[in-house]
């Protein structure tokens, strides 16, 4: 499977900040419904400001707690249930644990493999 670094289709990087960058906004219905999508992305894109702070899930590691130093996209869907249900940290750490949690919750690991390959070949 090979991945397409040179994409500069505008609407689409958008659609996939929209769709990704921004799950609080975002209903679980409509980031499912767009799943074909979302996993054609991950294939076709331009790296970008965005985009970085997307692959940063399969980069970051957490900063504290009980899984500190794993990375984010590693933790345990029950961990990231708990942050849901007592909040998520403030700032970029919210988002991101947010969205592995939407990830991971809607049998979309496909999605967090294509970013690790993706930040792998950098």
């Amino acid at each position: 499977m090979d991945i397409n670094l040179t994409n500069n289709d505008t609407s689409h990087h958008e659609r996939m900040h929209h769709l990704l960058i921004e799950p609080q906004s975002r209903s679980l219905s409509v980031i499912i419904k767009n799943r074909g999508f979302l996993l054609q992305s991950i294939h076709n894109f331009k790296v970008t400001k965005d985009q970085e702070q997307l692959l940063k899930i399969v980069t970051t590691k957490m900063p504290f707690g009980k899984y500190e130093g794993r990375i984010l996209a590693d933790l345990p869907v029950s961990y990231l249930e708990w942050f849901n249900r007592k909040g998520f940290p403030k700032g970029s750490l919210g988002t991101q644990l947010s969205l592995v949690l939407t990830l991971k919750s809607n049998g979309m690991e496909e999605v967090i493999y294509g970013l690790k390959k993706v930040a792998r070949n950098g």
